[in-house]
């Protein structure tokens, strides 16, 4: 251990080297880690594809090993789409969308933390005019944009460990005049030691929160393996037409909704 760290410390852009102890196990995602060489100081500056990220590393999520996948997903988007993030950690898909799609963004993220940073991150990287920044729970998010008659056409859900729960949100949420229905791309991890497919269980998996069989799938991407037998996929599909239905929010709903959203 003493060989490698001092190896990676010769590198002059490495000030810190640290160990990630244990698994990601709070609400806010945040990595515990130890300090094994260099300053004890976890603040992040880092240029990813091009783009201009800062953030303290114990207090939020970023993973190097997505990098390819935080270019790829936004190349899907043109100008005229509007994206609704609903887990978007300091920006590392809402600042490329906007940057090079010149797309509407709509990020949210509920780590207050993650919150602040991404706000930041928007400035630094001169996409305020497209991106709007929320700190909210992910289903409270999309319910205020519906409520708000904020349209959007895509929408990001990078929470691999849960994401797939969050679709539920959508059972419903829609009036008949509200067209197109976005396109969802959301990221799940997939265990298989079945004869199944992996492909096929990640969407058995979102035909099952939303209850029906008849999903168009545009794709069903594999992002990375995890470990043996898991795999992290981002099952992209258009929400079927007969989830078009009024979305009634009570009155303490609509209350609770205003009081948890902060706009940038």
């Amino acid at each position: 251990m003493y060989f490698h760290t001092n190896t990676l410390l010769a590198n002059p852009s490495v000030k810190t080297v640290v160990n990630k102890v244990g698994n990601i196990s709070t609400q806010f995602r945040e990595f515990h880690m130890e300090v094994l060489a260099g300053e004890n100081d976890l603040n992040v500056d880092m240029n990813e594809h091009g783009f201009r990220y800062k953030f303290d590393y114990s207090k939020v999520y970023w993973n190097s090993r997505l990098g390819t996948e935080h270019q790829r997903l936004p190349k899907l988007f043109n100008k005229d789409d509007i994206v609704a993030d609903m887990f978007a950690g300091v920006g590392p898909f809402a600042i490329p969308a906007s940057k090079n799609a010149k797309c509407a963004v709509h990020a949210n993220d509920l780590n207050p933390n993650s919150y602040e940073y991404l706000k930041q991150n928007v400035k630094l990287n001169k996409v305020e005019k497209l991106v709007t920044c929320y700190n909210m729970d992910g289903r409270e998010f999309i319910k205020h944009l519906v409520e708000k008659e904020i349209k959007f056409t895509q929408v990001i859900m990078n929470l691999p460990a849960s994401a797939v729960e969050f679709i539920d949100v959508f059972k419903g949420l829609f009036t008949a005049e509200y067209t197109p229905l976005p396109v969802i791309h959301c990221y799940t991890f997939v265990r298989n030691d079945q004869e199944e497919s992996s492909e096929s269980l990640a969407k058995q998996s979102v035909r099952d929160v939303l209850g029906v069989n008849d999903i168009t799938f545009t794709s069903v991407y594999n992002v990375r393996n995890i470990a043996p037998k898991k795999d992290m996929y981002c099952v992209s599909f258009k929400l079927p037409v007969n989830h078009k239905r009024k979305l009634e929010l009570t009155d303490t709903q609509e209350s609770s909704d205003s009081k948890k959203l902060k706009p940038q």
